[in-house]
Order: C-alpha cells, then structure tokens, then sequence
C-alpha cells in the first residue's frame, strides 16, 4: 500500500521538476536571445563609433588640407599686392615724369 501511495506522489514530484526545467530553459532561452540582442547592439554601436571616428579623421584632414591652402592663399595674395602696389608706384612715377617732360616741352615751345 505505501509503494502505491509513494510512486504517485514521485509521478507528480516528477511532473513538477519537469515543468519547473521547462520554465528555466525558456527564461534561458529567452535570457540568450537578449544576449544576443545586446552583442548585436554592441557591435553596430562599435561599428558606429569607427565609421565616426573614421569619419572625424577625414574631417581633420580635410581641415588641415583647408589651412594650407588657405595659408598659401594668403601668400599668393600678399604677393600680388605687393606686385601691384609696385606697379602703381612705377606707373605715378612715370606719370610724372610725364607731365614734367610735357611741362618741359611746353616751356620751351612758348
């Protein structure tokens, strides 16, 4: 009689710690697919970060290629005024002289 009664109980405790294994390994299952989720996550973030630092380097060159020529810009231009300013003073140099040797020609016609 007690085997009768103590194989039940054992079925039933059985059943249970099944049904209690099941549950884990769904909370497992579950648990690994955030897992997953996460370290996907992770990895696009990390992909992010150096497309943006790949991204910020080129800026930084594309900076510093901006500054030289800028720079040399800025040279080329200093030049040219310095050209230009002395053209200016060679052409009123030459005005007047001009307009003595003009004068000049005119005092003697009279």
């Amino acid at each position: 009689v007690m085997a009768a009664n103590v194989r039940p109980e054992a079925e039933q405790r059985i059943a249970r710690l099944e049904t209690e294994v099941h549950a884990w390994q769904e909370r497992c299952a579950e648990d690994a697919a955030r897992v997953e989720a996460i370290e996907a996550s992770r990895e696009a973030a990390s992909a992010a970060e150096r497309r943006e630092q790949a991204l910020a380097g080129e800026l930084l060159q594309a900076l510093r290629m901006a500054h030289f020529e800028a720079r040399d810009l800025r040279l080329t231009c200093e030049e040219k005024e310095e050209q230009c300013e002395a053209q200016v003073q060679a052409i009123e140099g030459l005005s007047r002289r001009l307009s003595l040797e003009d004068l000049r020609r005119e005092l003697q016609r009279e």
